[in-house]
């Protein structure tokens, strides 16, 4: 049996999908399904992300198939044992200093953990502000004001150009979509909402101190 195949057997016991794992780990799309039908097997990098996101995936079975699918809960970190729901960062400008980020804010005692419906796979959210991300062409894609946005940390260090994303930077968190830069050591920020003047603009990649995939927003209308 290869690596992938019992690699699949943990998929389904956690009831996990290709799709959730391409944008948990960052994969390239297609990455586990060509494995499968090219009769090839993950590759070494591959397979470090996998057990450094599934942390309860025990490393001698994954490779040989010895032992048992899943370690002991003795090894397994404290927080995937005891937490609950996921985890919701309400402040994390005091931990965006060099080398911190959201980890930091999520190791946090008082993080609350919410269960919030279609954020299943987010390793935390957060709450929007401002109204930069306001999207009037595309209305199902905006993130208005007091949204919850669910977050996928990277781990792969790839940024998936084009794509929306939580930075952790210096001058606190920013929800903004990612673009490559002409301007070398930088990346191009650009907000959906150029209508009320918000323009691109570049932003040093030593000031980001961590940055996760954007991969749901919910937002809740109170009446009363």
């Amino acid at each position: 049996m290869r690596k992938i195949d019992r690699f699949d057997k943990y998929m389904a016991f956690k009831e996990l999908n290709d799709n959730k794992v391409t944008i948990q780990l960052g994969l390239s799309i297609g990455t586990l399904g060509k494995s499968r039908k090219e009769g090839r097997d993950l590759s070494d990098r591959v397979i470090e992300q996998i057990l450094n996101f599934y942390t309860d995936l025990n490393k001698i079975w994954l490779l040989t198939g010895e032992g048992k699918m899943l370690k002991d809960d003795t090894e397994i970190p404290h927080m995937e044992v005891l937490s609950v729901g996921i985890p919701h960062i309400e402040s994390v400008e005091a931990y965006c200093g060099p080398g911190q980020g959201f980890d930091v804010a999520v190791m946090r005692k008082e993080c609350p953990m919410y269960n919030i419906p279609g954020m299943e796979g987010a390793d935390f959210t957060i709450k929007a502000k401002g109204r930069s991300m306001i999207n009037r062409e595309y209305p199902d894609r905006s993130v208005k004001e007091g949204d919850y946005i669910g977050c996928v940390k990277c781990r792969s260090g790839v940024i998936r150009f084009g794509e929306v994303y939580a930075l952790a930077t210096s001058e606190g968190i920013m929800v903004k979509i990612v673009q490559e830069s002409d301007r070398e050591g930088y990346v191009l920020l650009e907000s959906f909402n150029k209508e009320e003047g918000f323009k691109p603009f570049h932003y040093p990649i030593v000031d980001i101190h961590d940055m996760a995939l954007v991969v749901a927003v919910a937002s809740i209308n109170r009446w009363a």
